[in-house]
């Protein structure tokens, strides 16, 4: 959906003749945090690892399914 959004933004902007600075840099950061916090054990932004652990902890339980309601 995202890159929907970046197309026709880029294709309006290119309509207009306009060249937005602002836009290309700002749109370039949110990118760039994005993939950063896809990996965080590689980019700048550092994760603690207690996050990951609790995630895991929460999967532990399993999940449980009620019986089914008796038939009549």
């Amino acid at each position: 959906m995202a890159h929907i959004t970046m197309a026709a933004l880029g294709y309006q902007l290119g309509l207009r003749g306009q060249k937005s600075h602002i836009l290309a840099t700002l749109w370039t950061a949110v990118i760039v945090v994005i993939l950063d916090l896809s990996a965080p054990r590689l980019g700048t932004i550092r994760n603690s690892v207690e996050v990951y652990d609790w995630t895991l902890e929460g999967f532990k339980g399993g999940l449980l399914i009620p019986p089914l309601p008796a038939s009549r």
